[in-house]
């Protein structure tokens, strides 16, 4: 069985796009198969504000106005794993004990995942960044 490098309760960095340098956890881990065959690994971050979606009113139906939001994904290639020395570092896959684990590059210990809690603290290097 395949090990994903980057999983659910992971803390990550943003390395590129609209919210570089903001540190979260992953929340949600989306696999997506396109077309060819290709598939697509996009993460939530829970550091990254949410997606707000606004759905007009349908006076035929007697429907009100809503405002929904959702999870933000980005693609698995913009974010880093972030180790114990907040030093961002990317993974590779071992053998220890007959099982495959994740470890990081940088230093070779086995990743550790942290528990996942509705909303996490973040930071950013750049503060007020919107879409």
């Amino acid at each position: 069985m395949s090990v994903a490098k980057i999983q659910k309760g992971d803390k990550v960095k943003v390395i590129a796009g609209n919210y570089k340098g903001a540190i979260g956890v992953v929340s949600k881990v989306v696999r997506k198969k396109m077309p060819g065959g290709r598939i697509v690994t996009r993460v939530a971050v829970s550091g990254i504000p949410a997606i707000v979606d606004y759905r007009r009113s349908l006076k035929m139906y007697n429907l009100p106005g809503q405002m929904k939001s959702k999870e933000r994904l980005i693609d698995v290639s913009n974010v880093r794993l972030v180790t114990d020395g907040d030093q961002v570092s990317r993974v590779g896959i071992d053998f220890r004990d007959g099982k495959k684990i994740r470890v990081y590059k940088k230093t070779g210990e086995p990743v550790v995942k942290q528990v996942v809690t509705g909303t996490e603290n973040f930071t950013t290097s750049d503060t007020n960044k919107t879409n």
